[in-house]
């Protein structure tokens, strides 16, 4: 039988019986024929496996965790109709490309009868579990993205290097939990399919090596070779990464460790951070263009892996460095995805050749919204799917930035709550715009307190204020310092300075509804995302913060009696931070069009002559995020039993030793101790982030 129409038969014939029948005879390859242009939309199949609208993903995800014998039977016809599509994409590889190597086509002969078995065994055992093949709807992933191939290597590099490695990974894992579950029929048929996929692989890597050119490592060539949407991500099974199997199929080191921490997104359209510490810098001068100051330029560059720990798996982070694959393995190992990763340009900007430009974009998350990001992130505005803050930039959002916005809401906030244990109405923010109004302000403070607090409208993590008792008042330096900052920030916000007893920070989440320009006050919602311990020194200034799987980490015996005792309302502190205040910002940001992270600082002080403990319910609202948030987002991957706290240390501090410590926790791994870097220092690095894990 002739090789030519023995394909002809596997691919175009409507009998399953045709397509998985052996060939009669010998098979020769004498008369390869023409090639055929362009491939059929979809193989010839019986009606009953056509090509479903419908995801066929989604019988995978319902069954993959085998809960019962429909799961087990979901599952295997899902994995039959990806043999099947190999056999079919076999044969049109080989009509596609009569004058490829004899050696190469007749290599493809094998593998697509090995196929062809395969899906007669998972028939065979789907229909003992009690479904037929075309029960379930079946995707035609795999055709969409190899059936276009344009040479040999294309497909090689598509459905050998992607799609059958990815099976390297499926195979393993599931003969493995078919095995303990007691199926050992289903078992063995993966074990049969994982070592013909080992050989398949290994097929495929030899004729890429030939083909891929001179000067690329086989995974250089790999990325250069592979079009989006596919991605190496593709590559991987949606299960344990199987190390081992890909070694035996010859590929090399640097290959594997690369792949295992590749990340794409495989549907869901991906959001978009980055990491931008100089946003209240970049509001507060109202310009993209600007130089920020040294230290926040310094955090920028040193610390902008955080944004890693923001996402997820199918998301698209911006990094100014690559990070070494060394640096995601840890990650990876300490139970966080990692997301998928593109380069700054030189200039700080998206490359005007990225393929990201074309893609869908769910949200854009930068760390905080300002000219700046807004310039960044222009891009991919266009292609936003999703309702997003600033894919221009929106001035009244300065204002949020502001802390004439949180002195407003608190004194708003203890009008309405006179009975609750808060800061005096006189002791809260006042705003001044000139020098005297400045000076006056603190001293009236003065008269009642030992020390005042001025801060900058724009100030950021405990920075841009300067605490001033009578004497320093009238000192020549802190007239100049008031003078330079209302030339920089407009306004001053002068309070009275208390001797802390315990900072906390809250943390929300602004959402709205499509709905928003019609209707803005029926769109918004504030939610509430958990809270953290604060560690700041005796500045005020921002050190680490600290969170568990308790409402807030750390709290002294003396503290967590405060938030729990009140004559009538019991509880009082859990409902103002989880209802009241998230009611309060969604009244006050109802026309600023702004949604995302917002966070809002807060502490216990000791009253001066009372003694009693008070609360300050809004020291400062951060929109944007924080690193308090971050730590709620890391929270994601703590141990029920462990609490963590996220340290900002210089580069020098930085642990050379991790001794991360894991354990499962249901379907994930949790981190129970250790120290996980957040940041990779790399010469001139200032500063360093780690995350640091207790039982």
């Amino acid at each position: 039988m002739e090789l030519r129409t023995f394909a002809e038969k596997v691919l175009f014939s409507t009998r399953l019986e045709d397509k998985l029948a052996a060939p009669e005879g010998v098979v020769t390859d004498d008369s390869p024929g023409v090639a055929i242009i362009s491939a059929p939309a979809m193989p010839g199949r019986p009606e009953a496996l056509h090509f479903s609208m419908e995801n066929g993903n989604t019988s995978f995800a319902r069954a993959r965790h085998l809960q019962s014998d429909e799961d087990r039977a979901t599952l295997l016809h899902f994995f039959a109709n990806h043999e099947l599509l190999a056999t079919e994409l076999m044969a049109l590889v080989l009509l596609k490309f009569p004058d490829a190597p004899k050696e190469f086509r007749m290599g493809i002969l094998r593998t697509l009868r090995e196929e062809q078995a395969h899906t007669q065994m998972y028939m065979r055992r789907m229909t003992a579990c009690g479904l037929t093949f075309g029960d379930r709807p079946v995707n035609g992933y795999f055709w969409r993205n190899i059936a276009d191939m344009e040479s040999p290597l294309d497909y090689v590099t598509r459905l050998s290097l992607t799609f059958e490695q990815a099976n390297l990974d499926f195979a393993h894992h599931f003969a493995q939990v078919f095995r303990a579950g007691g199926d050992t029929s289903t078992a063995g048929i993966l074990d049969k399919i994982y070592r013909d996929e080992i050989s398949h692989v290994s097929y495929g890597l030899q004729w890429f090596r030939r083909w891929k050119g001179e000067g690329l490592s086989d995974w250089q060539a790999f990325q250069q070779h592979l079009q989006f949407p596919l991605s190496p991500n593709r590559a991987k099974g949606k299960a344990p990464f199987n190390a081992e199997g890909r070694r035996a199929a010859g590929l090399d080191d640097e290959f594997i460790n690369e792949l295992q921490v590749s990340t794409s997104s495989r549907g869901r359209t991906p959001h978009v951070y980055v990491f931008n510490p100089a946003a209240e810098e970049s509001v507060a001068l109202q310009w993209p263009h600007f130089t920020p100051s040294k230290e926040l330029a310094a955090l920028a560059s040193d610390l902008d892996t955080v944004a890693l720990f923001l996402a997820r798996e199918d998301d698209l982070v911006l990094l100014r460095h690559r990070p070494t694959t060394e640096f995601l393995q840890r990650i990876q190992a300490a139970g966080f995805p990692v997301p998928e990763i593109e380069l700054l340009d030189a200039n700080g900007r998206i490359a005007a050749d990225s393929p990201n430009r074309s893609r869908k974009i769910g949200s854009l998350r930068p760390w905080g919204w300002s000219p700046e990001s807004v310039q960044l992130l222009q891009p991919f505005a266009a292609r936003v799917t999703q309702t997003v803050t600033a894919t221009r930039w929106v001035p009244e959002i300065s204002e949020l930035y502001s802390k004439r916005w949180s002195a407003a809401l608190l004194q708003k906030l203890v009008a309405a709550e006179p009975e609750l244990p808060l800061v005096g109405p006189g002791d809260c923010g006042t705003c001044a715009e000139d020098l005297p109004t400045t000076t006056a302000l603190a001293s009236q403070i003065l008269e009642r307190h030992e020390c005042a607090v001025l801060k900058a409208a724009f100030g950021v993590s405990g920075r841009g204020m300067l605490r001033v008792d009578r004497t320093s008042l009238r000192d020549p330096r802190t007239t100049g310092w008031i003078t330079n900052t209302l030339r920089r920030h407009q306004t001053i916000v002068v309070e009275p300075w208390f001797e802390r007893i315990f900072d906390l920070s809250m943390q929300y989440e602004i959402k709205r509804s499509s709905a928003a320009e019609d209707a803005p006050e029926r769109a918004i919602e504030v939610i509430f995302k958990g809270g953290t311990r604060l560690i700041n020194d005796e500045r005020g200034q921002f050190r680490a913060c600290q969170v568990s799987h308790q409402l807030i980490a750390g709290i002294p015996a003396a503290v967590a009696q405060f938030f729990h005792s009140h004559p009538v309302r019991e509880g009082w502190a859990r409902e103002l931070f989880e209802r009241t205040i998230p009611a309060l910002l969604s009244e006050s940001l109802l026309l600023s069009g702004f949604e995302g992270p917002l966070g809002v600082d807060a502490f216990v002080f000791k009253d001066r002559i009372t003694g009693v403990l008070m609360l300050q319910p809004i020291v400062e609202i951060n929109p944007r995020f924080t690193f308090g948030r971050l730590a709620i987002e890391l929270r994601r991957s703590l141990h029920p039993r462990s609490r963590g706290t996220i340290q900002i240390v210089t580069a020098s501090e930085m642990p050379t030793e991790t001794n991360i410590v894991t354990a499962p926790h249901g379907a994930r791994i949790k981190m129970v101790s250790g120290v996980l870097p957040l940041s990779e220092p790399r010469p001139p690095s200032r500063f360093g982030a780690i995350w640091t894990v207790e039982n």
